[in-house]
């Protein structure tokens, strides 16, 4: 009987005798095609026995799950009805698993866990609270809980499992429930955790040769050091994953790897190649009638549209996508999505509906406990109120970023990674020298007595040797620890400095023209009335020139700490320098003409230079910036570019007091205080070169400066040349 066949079986395990597969494809059709649902049950009863009716049913119904998934509902669902008014625990178990396999297939997952739930309880009936059959009901039910967000529940589920298979001593439940774990953990962020359960699991499928295991642990791992952003390795193990799953011929996991592959490669910048590997998944997915994973696609062909440009079909894939989700409930990829959608907004400039976006990310990750999402949308948040000159908002927003990120990644976790790859990469190696030592004893016993004598006599002065190379390394070692502590030290001096410097511009740059909004402001509400017209417009240009200056300190401020916590990314481009200078000139164009200064650019036209635009647009603006600001009334600061060997030279110079050798050697220090360099009363507390400094540097070019007494100073940098292997995207 059919039954007996499925009353242990597992999602996936479909049927072997090649007699039965025959019947029931021949019943299938002419059940499927030449009757209707409301006679089926009729002609059913009338026609077969109740057991091999229902036998029939489960059949059919397992059939289609990787066929066509509202065939095996209707199928599970007449099976369920005939058994649900009967006393057979059996029975009802079997079509109570059935149905709640076939909702799993369709990923209604809110529907598979009732059903689930009632097979969990007539196999505890049957088997016991021990057994291996109630074990597997309680890791499925978690693994529903899984797919909806919900971690906590999972996580109760999976550890009661695990308890249940460890006390009948099932090695492959043992590992299952292990490896569903792993997933669970690196859902959660606990990455060091993952990476155990994934490589325990990984070792137990090379011994049982299960392939569609092993391209389950391949996978997992892939999944890692994907999120780890190490992607090359990720494609790694998605390839190995994809090749087990060709050979077990599951369609739906061979879409899984498609589709993993397609956003690996992406993340590379391939986009061909990942739209390749996306639409060969859409077309698997769309067949089998998966809504899910076709609404995934979508969402990651979303991003792949995005990343080119494309926002308004970028758009169109995240809003469909969306739809999907929420009506399938499945909280985990409603907060992907509201974190894509958020950002293509925030490309469009419709920043009120990005900040909508991101707040209900943030909402949904807290609610299903989704850490790493959580951090990316603080994250998107923290930039998007940056961009709208929110910086209170943006400040706690990183804040928030910076917390949750601290918890994820920790050092162990990228250690523990480290270590696993070394072992698997390295496990032929490790074959041929085992071999080799085997094959050195049986050498060795072969060793003659007076052989033996020799090799004491070279083991003791091998000793000495040691003895001597131990008293040396010991002193190596003492002043390599030595070494350590002076660099700490220099560190540690540099960060004592950095907080010198923070305070000094609050004290100073900061401080003074706030101090002069106030007092004028005071002033003009004082007396406003009795000022006359020349004077209050005078308050006026002096508030103007203030704001400026808070303006443009706020500015070198946040690009100063985004340089120092990493979170300004170097994204070089092939760049137009001419272009580039012109932008910047014409901005400065205003406070020059208020000295009546004269801003003389020679540059040959199309100088492409390989930069971040960003990066050396902010160095150029300081430069020019100090010029103006150091150089008398009616004089001129002249800008020229010339190339050298792989390297383009930017010169700008102005014509201040200049500067003794000796104040030139303390420039781009963050250890010296300003107030030692020079004499002039503008100058601030030297931000925006130590910021120009690290910019340059951050560019793959290098910043210094000349300089006479009364003749002026030249601040010169240089930027790499146009990068002929750089490719517009």
């Amino acid at each position: 009987m059919l039954l007996k066949l499925f009353s242990n079986s597992y999602r996936n395990r479909f049927l072997t005798d090649f007699l039965s597969v025959i019947f029931i494809i021949f019943f299938q059709f002419s059940l499927y095609s030449q009757i209707t649902k409301d006679s089926l049950k009729k002609q059913l009863v009338f026609e077969l026995p109740t057991n091999s009716t229902i036998d029939t049913l489960v059949s059919l119904a397992r059939v289609n799950f990787g066929i066509n998934q509202k065939k095996a509902i209707f199928y599970a669902k007449e099976a369920y009805k005939q058994v649900i008014s009967e006393n057979d625990e059996h029975l009802i178990s079997l079509t109570a698993q059935t149905l709640a396999d076939a909702y799993y297939y369709r990923d209604e997952f809110t529907n598979a866990i009732d059903y689930y739930k009632i097979a969990a309880q007539s196999e505890k009936r049957i088997y016991g609270e021990f057994s291996d059959e109630y074990g597997s009901r309680l890791a499925d039910i978690g693994y529903c809980f899984y797919l909806l967000g919900i971690y906590d529940v999972t996580n109760t589920y999976y550890q009661d499992a695990l308890i249940i298979s460890k006390g009948n001593g099932n090695m492959e439940d043992i590992h299952t429930n292990i490896n569903n774990l792993g997933t669970l953990y690196f859902a959660w962020g606990q990455y060091d955790k993952a990476i155990d359960a994934f490589v325990e699991t990984l070792e137990y499928d090379k011994k049982q040769k299960n392939y569609a295991n092993l391209s389950v642990s391949y996978n997992n791992i892939g999944k890692v050091y994907f999120i780890l952003n190490k992607y090359e390795q990720a494609i790694q193990y998605y390839n190995q994953a994809l090749d087990y799953s060709k050979k077990t011929q599951n369609n739906s996991t061979i879409a899984i790897r498609y589709g993993n592959l397609g956003m690996a490669y992406y993340k590379l910048g391939d986009y061909e190649k990942a739209q390749n590997f996306l639409n060969d998944a859409i077309i698997l997915d769309k067949k089998q009638g998966n809504d899910y994973k076709v609404a995934i696609r979508q969402n990651e062909l979303g991003k792949i549209s995005e990343a080119q440009g494309n926002y308004k079909t970028a758009l169109d894939y995240q809003l469909k996508a969306l739809a999907t989700f929420n009506r399938l409930k499945i909280k985990e990829s409603q907060t992907i999505t509201h974190i894509n959608i958020a950002e293509i907004y925030e490309y469009l400039n419709e920043y009120k509906k990005s900040e909508t976006y991101y707040h209900e990310a943030i909402e949904i990750a807290i609610s299903i406990g989704s850490v790493y999402n959580e951090m990316v949308a603080y994250e998107g948040l923290a930039g998007l109120y940056e961009k709208t000159y929110q910086y209170k908002k943006s400040l706690h927003s990183y804040m928030k970023y910076e917390s949750l990120s601290k918890d994820i990644f920790t050092a162990k976790s990228d250690k523990q990674l480290l270590a696993f790859q070394v072992k698997y990469e390295t496990e032929k190696k490790e074959k041929e020298i085992a071999l080799l030592k085997k094959e050195a004893i049986i050498k060795d016993i072969k060793i003659s007595k007076s052989r033996i004598i020799g090799v004491s006599l070279t083991a003791i002065l091998l000793l000495l040797i040691f003895v001597a190379y131990s008293y040396i390394k010991k002193h190596k070692l003492k002043k390599e620890v030595n070494s350590i502590l002076s660099e700490k030290n220099n560190q540690l001096q540099v960060l004592n400095a950095t907080k010198t410097k923070f305070f000094a511009i609050i004290s100073h740059d900061l401080l003074n023209p706030i101090a002069a909004f106030h007092s004028l402001t005071k002033s003009m509400e004082s007396s406003f009335d009795a000022i006359p017209k020349e004077k209050l417009h005078s308050f006026i240009k002096e508030l103007s020139t203030s704001s400026e200056k808070v303006y443009l300190l706020l500015q070198n401020l946040l690009t100063w700490a985004s340089i120092n916590n990493g979170r300004m990314k170097y994204a070089p481009e092939n760049t137009d320098l001419a272009n580039l200078l012109t932008e910047v000139l014409d901005i400065q164009k205003m406070h020059a003409q208020e000295k009546s200064i004269s801003l003389n650019l020679a540059v040959i036209p199309e100088t492409i230079v390989f930069v971040d635009r960003l990066m050396i647009a902010t160095v150029v603006r300081n430069l020019i910036s100090n010029a103006i600001k150091f150089s008398p009334k009616n004089a001129q600061v002249q800008i020229s570019v010339r190339e050298t060997e792989k390297m383009i030279q930017v010169c700008i110079k102005d014509s201040g007091v200049g500067m003794i050798q000796e104040d030139l050697d303390k420039l781009f220090k963050i250890e010296v205080d300003n107030k030692d360099i020079g004499s002039s009363v503008g100058k601030g507390t030297g931000l925006g070169l130590i910021l120009c400094k690290e910019l340059v540097e951050k560019c793959g070019g290098k910043i210094w400066v000349t300089s006479e007494v009364s003749k002026g100073s030249n601040f010169v940098f240089t930027v790499p040349i146009k990068n002929t292997n750089f490719e517009y995207e």
